[in-house]
């Protein structure tokens, strides 16, 4: 994506969004997890060793916080923090993964939760990450238009669920209208 030009996202029929960017600097060196909490639901506290950290990353107005996790272990935290009822989203982001794919994963995944019945975080990756045992990676392809150019590209990002959670998934998409 080139800096200063508007896209819009479009997700196997269900609509646009635009897709600008995330409040964050992600540093290329370091695998970590974005975390994205309910409106209501505060903030890690920058007092506490997590909140320094993320502080550092992500724009303080933001709902989002940023955590840094040792690359085998990503997937793992981001499906476990996935099932706390204080988070709505979880983008994993592997080190030197791009800021702008890590933005349209997480901005697809707001596509995806809205979606879903209220209370199931979606948990998402710009790249297919090592999974671990237990879980799995579903691709989403989304086409991605410049509106400067009127290029359009399509992109694939990955959602991450365990296997217990795939009879849900499934169950999910017949209760989604089709795209034609």
């Amino acid at each position: 994506m080139t800096a200063g030009a508007l896209y819009t996202a479009s997700l196997g029929g269900s609509g646009g969004l635009f897709a600008a960017g995330l409040p964050i600097k992600l540093p290329q060196n370091k695998a970590g997890i974005i975390v994205e909490r309910p409106p209501m639901a505060k903030a890690t506290a920058p007092k506490t060793a997590f909140g320094r950290r993320s502080i550092s990353v992500v724009d303080a107005s933001s709902r989002l916080e940023w955590f840094e996790a040792l690359p085998p272990e990503l997937t793992r935290v981001a499906v476990g923090m996935a099932k706390s009822v204080s988070v709505e989203a979880v983008t994993v982001c592997p080190a030197g993964v791009s800021p702008a794919r890590t933005a349209m994963a997480h901005a697809v995944g707001a596509v995806l939760r809205s979606q879903r019945p209220p209370g199931r975080s979606v948990v998402m990756c710009g790249m297919c990450p090592p999974l671990g045992q237990g879980r799995t990676a579903v691709p989403h392809e989304f086409s991605l238009i410049n509106h400067q150019t009127g290029e359009q590209q399509d992109r694939i990002v990955w959602e991450i669920i365990s296997w217990l959670d795939v009879p849900v998934w499934l169950a999910g998409l017949a209760e989604r209208p089709v795209a034609a």
